[in-house]
């Protein structure tokens, strides 16, 4: 247990680390040192490469770590499963990269009437899938080592560092934008053989195969967990790429650039949800073992509320900096304001659903979590391809908004049905007029003409005044408990000093 502890703490620090550079170079570099267009390539690249990935990996990512411990064996190799999991990306990217050339006319079609630039690079993306499949290999294979720590630096701060490194390279004109494009792919091959040479420092990167345990039932459970792992990951992918990949080729790049910028700050109000259900899962997942549901409702309900609560904060302070974020970010890029506010309230709605899918995948129920994937992948590509037309970005953002809550809508409706039981309380209304409130007089004054101090001024303003209401009225007793804990602390350490 203490492994675990200090590998999440450690992996959330650099996850921090990792969200200052991500802001640094999506908000910062990327807009003021490429143009639109350009910027718009590099998103559709790396969106294409990471949902064909999904297709190279063949679901094996998440078998290695599932069907680890039949394999442990330190003085056998782990009995060759690296190198039988290597094998699977490898087979899996020959046979895409045949499909990838072989539907080259077809592909870049999409994009030839809007960009030329994506034609000119579009080969830049075969090594890319190559590159990303084996790094997502091997991470899951340290993951299941329990060596996550280096992994999670090379994916949030490593490859960030390289890249506004080649930024910087680009900026004073020492590259040129077909040396960036070179300089950007072996970023990625750098760390692949980061991970390569992490593994082989811990002695744990071997090759050897050793095909004896995959046989009879072993080797027909993993194939269907194989297949399922395949499925999940191939729908998550897609829904979260299909938005830029379909704005990319039904309008311009220029657009996609725009829109990625403004879906990364719509997205910043989900980033503690994702702490907080890795948290919550393996709970739930005991829970069902022992068949209290009782204890599911409740704490259904209470990760409901305390993400409402933190979402609806996050959403407030992006909604009144709005003005400030576009005074930093160049003159192109104004028309993603509402882009940013449309992804932020559709986020917000998930994270008002609390834990209903972890729900689903945790308990008997956990095939429907398939079929609600299949559901928004086709509810994404259809108001996609109708939206984005008529609207431009806004219609990416008003199809992603569609998609994420009719499927939310579905997921609720099933855990209602077959578990009895919802996420929502009474105090969800005071919570929004709470909110309203506090966000509107952002609209009607400014603090400081310099963005970067109106900012952090306003911010603390509208933190202080919510958190303030919050606890008053005690929406959520988690927070209070937590407020309390910590105030306790602060008086003691206080009174403790005189």
């Amino acid at each position: 247990m203490g492994i675990i502890i200090k590998q999440s703490l450690s992996n959330t620090i650099i996850s921090y680390v990792g969200i200052i550079l991500g802001f640094i170079t999506t908000i910062w570099l990327y807009p003021n040192i490429l143009d639109p267009e350009q910027y718009g390539l590099i998103r559709v690249i790396i969106s294409l490469s990471l949902l064909s990935t999904q297709f190279t990996t063949l679901g094996i990512k998440n078998t290695i770590v599932r069907y680890f411990p039949y394999f442990k064996d330190q003085d056998n190799n782990h009995n060759g499963i690296l190198g039988i999991a290597l094998l699977v990306p490898l087979f899996g990217f020959i046979i895409y990269s045949g499909l990838f050339v072989l539907f080259k006319n077809y592909l870049i079609q999409f994009y030839s009437d809007k960009s030329n630039l994506f034609q000119d690079y579009y080969f830049y993306i075969i090594p890319l899938i190559l590159l990303i499949s084996f790094f997502e290999t091997l991470s899951n294979y340290a993951r299941a080592l329990y060596h996550t720590v280096f992994t999670q630096f090379s994916k949030e701060i490593f490859i960030r560092s390289l890249t506004i490194a080649i930024l910087v390279l680009y900026f004073f004109q020492w590259i040129n934008f077909s040396q960036f494009i070179i300089f950007f792919i072996i970023s990625y091959a750098l760390q692949l053989l980061s991970v390569i040479g992490y593994l082989y420092l811990v002695g744990e990167f071997h090759l050897s195969l050793n095909w004896s345990l995959i046989s009879g039932e072993l080797f027909h459970e993993m194939m269907i967990y194989s297949f399922f792992s395949f499925m999940g990951g191939i729908t998550t992918m897609i829904v979260g790429n299909i938005d830029i990949i379909m704005l990319g080729a039904l309008t311009n790049l220029n657009n996609a650039a725009i829109y990625f910028i403004a879906f990364s700050v719509g997205t910043i109000i989900e980033i503690p949800k994702r702490s907080i259900h890795k948290v919550s899962m393996p709970l739930v997942a005991d829970y069902f073992k022992t068949n209290r549901l009782k204890e599911i409702e409740n704490l259904y309900k209470r990760i409901s509320i305390n993400q409402i609560v933190i979402g609806l904060l996050l959403l407030i302070g992006i909604w009144a900096n709005l003005p400030n974020l576009f005074k930093i970010l160049p003159k192109n890029y104004y028309s993603g304001a509402l882009v940013i506010v449309t992804i932020a309230l559709a986020k917000l709605f998930d994270m008002a659903t609390g834990i209903n899918g972890g729900i689903i995948v945790t308990s008997k129920y956990f095939k429907f979590d398939l079929i609600s994937n299949i559901f928004l992948i086709i509810i994404s590509i259809i108001t996609n391809y109708y939206l984005i037309p008529i609207y431009g970005i806004f219609g990416a953002a008003l199809a992603t908004a569609i998609s994420l809550i009719l499927y939310n809508i579905m997921r609720f409706i099933f855990v209602w049905i077959k578990l009895k039981m919802q996420p929502f309380t009474i105090k969800i209304i005071p919570l929004v007029i709470i909110s309203t409130i506090i966000l509107i007089p952002n609209f009607y004054f400014n603090i400081s003409s310099n963005p970067y101090i109106d900012t952090l001024l306003r911010s603390i303003l509208i933190t202080i005044s919510y958190s303030t209401v919050i606890i008053y009225f005690n929406i959520s007793k988690d927070i209070n408990n937590i407020y309390k804990t910590y105030l306790q602390k602060l008086f003691k350490l206080i009174f403790s000093s005189r």
